[in-house]
């Protein structure tokens, strides 16, 4: 394998650039929040998202849940957000549990404590959280923190995967190469 130091420099470019963009697209997750409120102000246990929406969709709550084909961006935060056969053109997720199941977008971006990202990812996938668990196939490049990261067996980056965890544990595929800073390192496969 060839080093390609301009790629690295490229990541940690576009590192700050992906903190902008996941703060950004949760402030304006916030008119969602107002949705998920009824007249007396009570939040709603669950938020679903279900059928065609066009445009972005924003949705915030305890629980959220979505199966939803939309055109534009999808913005969901919560303490658990479960995204499962969704698709949009690039989604935005935050919360203590995020899951992504059977759901495709172009990038996704995804904070939590625990955070697992399944699917298609046409571009990139940035994600970051205590527990982050990586089974997609990833079109572009795959950047991953957090304390455990893992690269499931499933996991198919056709890119580049940076990484920075306490521990890696990597079964997958990476097209391009693993950058990884870690204290222990696994392989597997």
């Amino acid at each position: 394998m060839t080093s390609r130091p301009g790629r690295t420099r490229y990541f940690f470019r576009r590192l700050p650039r992906a903190a902008a963009v996941l703060a950004v697209g949760f402030v304006l997750a916030l008119p969602g929040a107002a949705l998920a409120q009824d007249r007396d102000g009570d939040r709603h246990e669950r938020v679903v998202g279900t059928g065609q929406q066009t445009g972005k969709m924003f949705r915030a709550g305890r629980a959220v849940a979505v199966d939803a084909q939309v055109s534009d961006d999808l913005f969901a935060a919560g303490r658990a957000v479960d995204v499962v056969g969704a698709r949009a053109v690039d989604m935005f997720l935050a919360g203590s549990r995020v899951s992504v199941r059977d759901s495709a977008a172009q990038d996704i971006f995804a904070a939590g404590a625990f955070v697992e990202v399944g699917g298609e990812a046409g571009g990139d996938v940035m994600a970051a959280g205590g527990r982050v668990e990586l089974s997609a196939a990833v079109g572009g490049d795959a950047m991953l923190a957090g304390a455990r990261v893992r690269l499931r067996d499933g996991a198919d980056i056709a890119g580049d995967a940076l990484v920075a965890a306490r521990r890696l544990e990597v079964g997958g595929h990476v097209g391009g190469m693993l950058r990884a800073v870690a204290n222990h390192v696994v392989l597997r496969g």
